[in-house]
């Protein structure tokens, strides 16, 4: 049998080696411990592993005492959610009764948060406010600028032609409205036009004259151009023609970029729309009707240039400008102002635009031809066919007239055309039929007015009225088409 003793200590060393095993293992043997001596260590052991159970459980109280801490102070205990079961075993306190408003807070429905869209389109809506103010301030700060540069632009002379070309140049890059121009550029301008002598540099502030002038559009429906200021505009384009017919050396992009036919075309708009908004019993009406003569002599002008040029094109659109200042003038009318004529001084005779009794004919004949000439566009011919057609009916030509009209079938296409050409058709028939009963031809009379006189609303056709009582859009349409008083049939 085996000593337990000797036993032991082969467990004993069984387990340095186990611990060990790089070492060697030790020959010498150990003491041996007696039974008190275990169970006294055991004992030791189990205290130690107490003692260590009980500082984990301290711990974890003090943990779940801080978590209770901290939801304690985030809990909304004015809310009115109810409030949580306590672990303790304390008897709760009596409920007080709750008064009206506490019970409405309760019940009703809280007004529900903005969404983020709704936020986003209110930011939107707040972007641009801020945007119109810092506008305004900077419009005030350009005005201002404008006032100061101005002021000293005014002083320079302009006399040097090198000093002149160098502000020009600058006045061109700085980027400028249309009221900065009414304040700063024109005059300036102005001043540079009379003091400069060199031909290239006219041509120059000539030409941004012009355009600066027409660019200027204010927001107002009856707005139009000054009666001065449209003297102004012509007497540059008859200045600039001029240089150019004299070959004065020019750059190409500026020839390019020099449409006579634009100038003309936005001068003629001016006149139409002054004649639309004046009234015809005011004296600048009158005075206007004087202005048209300016326009037919720069048209003459301006036909014989790009008939030299050999711009059919062009020469087909300035045609049609001369015919609708012409095509309702009577041979009367030119008598009765070659009697005025005669009693005003030689130098004033010039400026007017008169034709012989027999000559109305074949001038309106010539620019009709220039406009089939032409030869691209479809409506060109068809408004100067009807010009023609107009012209002979009001002269009481009444057959060539019809034939005209029978022969040219407008009838058939005027559908497709635009609303100034459709209002001239029905104009044009109009003089056809008062030309028959002119003649005293009543039952051609009544077969051509019947369609139109059938309608009920005559001026309506021949936009000879604008409606009171209508609204902004078609106060603005019915305004473009209102055609002057002194074109009226009566």
């Amino acid at each position: 049998r085996k000593d337990p003793k000797d036993s032991e200590m082969e467990e004993d060393d069984a387990e340095d080696d186990d611990d060990e095993p790089k070492k060697a293992k030790k020959k010498t043997s150990k003491k041996p411990r007696s039974s008190d001596e275990e169970s006294a260590d055991e004992e030791d052991e189990e205290e130690e592993s107490e003692d260590e159970d009980d500082e984990k459980e301290e711990k974890k109280e003090k943990k779940v005492k801080k978590k209770k801490a901290d939801s304690d102070d985030e809990i909304d205990w004015s809310g009115d959610s109810e409030s949580s079961e306590s672990d303790t075993d304390e008897e709760p306190e009596e409920a007080k009764p709750l008064s009206l408003e506490e019970r409405r807070k309760r019940w009703l429905k809280k007004p529900d948060e903005p969404s983020k869209k709704d936020k986003k389109k209110e930011k939107e809506k707040e972007k641009p406010k801020d945007k119109e103010g810092d506008d305004g301030e900077t419009k005030q700060k350009i005005i201002k600028e404008t006032k100061l540069m101005k002021e000293r632009y005014l002083d320079i002379d302009f006399s040097n032609d090198y000093v002149a070309e160098q502000h020009l140049k600058k006045m061109k890059k700085a980027t400028t409205d249309s009221n900065t121009f009414e304040e700063m550029n024109e005059p300036v301008l102005m001043k540079m036009y009379i003091q400069v002598k060199k031909e290239q540099l006219r041509v120059e502030i000539l030409y941004s004259l012009i355009t600066g002038m027409f660019s200027v559009i204010k927001g107002h429906v009856d707005y139009f151009m000054h009666r001065d200021k449209w003297n102004y505009v012509i007497t540059f384009i008859n200045e600039l023609l001029d240089l150019v017919n004299n070959k004065v050396d020019i750059n190409d992009r500026r020839m390019n970029k020099l449409n006579f036919y634009k100038f003309l075309e936005s001068a003629h708009k001016e006149l139409h729309t002054a004649f639309q908004r004046l009234q015809p019993q005011n004296v600048e009406y009158v005075k206007r009707l004087h202005d048209e003569h300016k326009l037919i002599h720069l048209a003459e002008r301006v036909l014989q240039h790009y008939k030299n040029k050999q711009d059919d094109h062009n020469v087909a659109k300035t045609s049609l400008i001369i015919l609708s200042h012409l095509y309702f003038k009577h041979d009367s009318v030119y008598r009765k102002m070659t009697k005025l004529v005669e009693l005003k001084p030689e130098n004033e005779r010039s400026k007017f635009y008169i034709l012989a009794p027999g000559e109305s004919e074949k001038k309106i004949s010539e620019l009709v031809q220039n406009v089939y000439n032409e030869g691209y566009s479809r409506t060109y011919p068809i408004q100067a066919t009807l010009y023609q057609i107009y012209h002979h009916a009001i002269h009481n030509r009444f057959y060539k007239a019809r034939e005209q009209m029978s022969t040219s079938q407008i009838s058939k296409l005027i559908n497709k055309q635009e609303e100034e050409v459709q209002i001239l058709f029905n104009r044009t028939n109009v003089q056809i039929g008062l030309s028959a009963f002119r003649i005293g031809l009543v039952e051609e009379c009544f077969d051509l007015s019947k369609e139109i006189a059938n309608y009920g609303k005559l001026k309506d056709l021949l936009a000879q009225s604008v409606k009171p009582n209508s609204t902004e859009k078609q106060m603005r349409k019915e305004k473009k088409r209102f055609v002057p008083a002194h074109l009226q049939i009566d």
